[in-house]
């Protein structure tokens, strides 16, 4: 997995134009307000996988899904989900909504299924928006997820976002330089702990 070369935009491949153009038009956006040259995250093909990530803005889905060679589906909020104008659009592009207030699992169910057909599910481990100083301990949903088929996970790391613990004002807020660092992936077995420890050391790191 490389993380060097830098390009426009993702080379993820929605199968639906308009999606890919929004994607390029959202490149263009981030490389001028956030200073953002997205690294090439090139995800294991052919299989189900994981990727996860430490949560300080809403911009952070945008930064990965613009970094990943593969179309990401998010686990997000049920409310962030229903929002005015914008569930159509998750709802395009495969989000899968979690209702944190009564039965979650459904939304984990839901993604063990597309795990299982191939897809790539990308999901925030410490549950919701923290600053770069707090470290929370990780939600177990991620290494339950991962270890249902023996799927990689992939660790990212973002920094640089000037609008740390905003949603949607972090999107339009100039950063002097967005990054998004990935490490190689995890393979977790039959411990979880051991596997939310690492996922845990390497989305706070950028080594």
């Amino acid at each position: 997995m490389s993380t060097k070369q830098t390009r426009p935009h993702s080379s993820a491949n929605w199968g639906k134009s308009w999606i890919n153009m929004v994607q390029s038009l959202l490149a263009r956006f981030c490389w001028r307000l956030h200073h953002y040259k997205p690294p090439l995250v090139k995800l294991p093909k052919d299989q189900g996988v994981v990727v996860v990530a430490n949560h300080i803005s809403g911009l952070d889905p945008i930064l990965m899904v613009l970094a990943c060679d593969r179309p990401l589906r998010f686990l997000i909020a049920k409310e962030e989900y229903e929002r005015f104008g914008l569930q159509w659009f998750f709802k395009q592009i495969g989000c899968i909504p979690v209702d944190r207030r009564a039965r979650p699992e459904v939304a984990l169910w839901a993604a063990k299924r597309a795990l299982a057909a191939g897809e790539a599910i990308a999901l925030f481990p410490q549950g919701k928006i923290h600053t770069e100083t707090q470290q929370p301990p990780l939600k177990k949903g991620a290494a339950w997820l991962a270890m249902q088929g023996a799927y990689p996970v992939v660790p990212l790391h973002i920094r640089g976002v000037a609008g740390v613990g905003k949603t949607l004002g972090a999107i339009v807020t100039p950063s002097p330089q967005a990054e998004l660092i990935a490490h190689p992936p995890l393979q977790c077995q039959q411990d979880s702990k051991h596997c939310l420890a690492q996922m845990q050391q390497q989305i706070l790191s950028a080594n």
